[in-house]
């Protein structure tokens, strides 16, 4: 399905770990609907995290690493969820 950093994901691979961050979406009370952040770069990890969302059908923003390290000012109030750090290990099933 993807390879990245010399690293071959199969379908099964990202399969899993978007079944991992749809749960992870639902202990979150992520709802259907909700407008979600996703901070992260290109990794399969992020890519499951959306196929999570999409999946949770979210509204999704995507983030680039590098916006994401700058904080978010629109007045006192969060733009909207997040989950940040993409890239860290997904959540097991």
């Amino acid at each position: 399905a993807l390879i990245w950093r010399d690293q071959v994901w199969s379908y099964d691979q990202l399969c899993d770990a978007a079944d991992g961050w749809l749960d992870e979406l639902r202990r979150r009370d992520i709802r259907p609907g909700s407008t979600l952040a996703i901070c992260g770069d290109y990794s399969p990890r992020v890519c499951a995290l959306l196929i999570a969302a999409l999946l949770n059908r979210n509204i999704v923003v995507p983030l680039a690493a590098a916006t994401s390290r700058r904080p978010l000012k629109r007045g006192s109030q969060p733009l909207c969820s997040a989950i940040a750090g993409a890239d860290a290990t997904a959540p097991s099933r």
